[in-house]
């Protein structure tokens, strides 16, 4: 999976991060992958699973959508460092 540089992720490289990856992107992953890159903005750091609580998912939920390591493939799609 691509690792983009945060200051040059932008939607398509995730798109290409995740076909990549066998996974094609609904509106729940758009839905964490938006979530988990405001929290890493406002707590300054990849967020704990347990904080996506906040936006609806679960931990067995995000192990659906993203099949893994969840905050590696998170992280990668967001663009974000982990």
């Amino acid at each position: 999976m691509h690792k983009a540089d945060a200051s040059e992720w932008s939607p398509e490289i995730a798109e290409e991060s995740a076909a990549g990856a066998g996974l094609v992107l609904s509106g729940e992953h758009w839905k964490a992958i938006t979530c988990w890159r405001e929290l890493t903005a406002r707590f300054g750091r990849v967020p704990m699973l347990a904080e996506l609580k906040c936006c609806g998912f679960t931990a067995t939920k995000l192990n659906e959508l993203f099949p893994g390591d969840v905050r590696t493939v998170l992280s990668n799609l967001a663009g974000v460092p982990e």
